[in-house]
């Protein structure tokens, strides 16, 4: 029996199936805050609550970076497991899906249990380069992630740069341009280039903060 309070795609019922390897039993569905860019849905069956969301945008890979991410950041806070995700490009258009274990949210605890989580996430560790181990998004804006040693020159090429081509294509005014490539130019004075990498959230705001029935720290999106 399934009962949905929303309508559900098959993808999402699918990509549910696939990780349980069986019939997700008297699943409902209801909707729940997913950010602006996807519907998101509280997965409830007999086997278990789970977090889907998903879009029909074309932005390739975008849930599998984020899988990875969700992966590397749990290695150092408190973030949900990724389960499974699903993109594809089917006659109708393309469809991209996120299967996470469900948070069960509580009040916020401690606040410094806050700080304390980002200190362990910011500390310097394994990481020798800058970038990611595959290419991101801004939001909806596609974000390259290749590797650098030089943290100036890689935050004004694929950072800044990146932006302007974007804006370039998109009709910026010159004027607009040239000051963001003087900018670029003059990077060093502003930026400490001796930091070390350290891995960050890189979208880190009160929506991608929530608090477990503990009062714990998860860091998601």
């Amino acid at each position: 029996m399934i009962m949905t309070h929303m309508t559900l795609p098959a993808q999402v019922k699918d990509l549910l199936r696939t990780y349980l390897a069986a019939e997700p039993l008297a699943l409902s569905a209801a909707p729940v805050g997913g950010g602006c860019l996807n519907q998101a849905v509280r997965l409830t069956c007999e086997q278990g609550t789970f977090f889907a969301k998903w879009h029909a945008a074309r932005r390739p890979g975008q849930f599998a970076c984020e899988a990875q991410a969700l992966r590397l950041l749990a290695q150092r806070v408190r973030a949900p497991q990724p389960l499974g995700w699903s993109d594809t490009e089917e006659a109708r258009g393309p469809f991209s899906c996120l299967l996470l274990e469900w948070v069960e949210p509580g009040p916020p605890g401690d606040p410094a249990q806050v700080g304390e989580a980002l200190a362990r996430l910011h500390s310097p560790g394994a990481e020798t380069r800058f970038g990611f181990p595959c290419e991101g998004y801004c939001g909806a804006t596609p974000q390259p992630n290749r590797w650098d040693t030089d943290w100036v020159r890689f935050f004004g090429e694929q950072r800044l740069g990146s932006q302007l081509r974007l804006a370039a294509d998109n009709g910026l005014a010159t004027d607009a341009l040239a000051a963001g490539e003087r900018l670029r130019a003059n990077l060093a004075r502003y930026l400490d280039n001796s930091e070390p990498p350290a891995l960050i959230h890189g979208e880190l705001w009160q929506g991608n903060l929530l608090h477990n029935r503990q009062g714990q720290p998860v860091f998601v999106d």
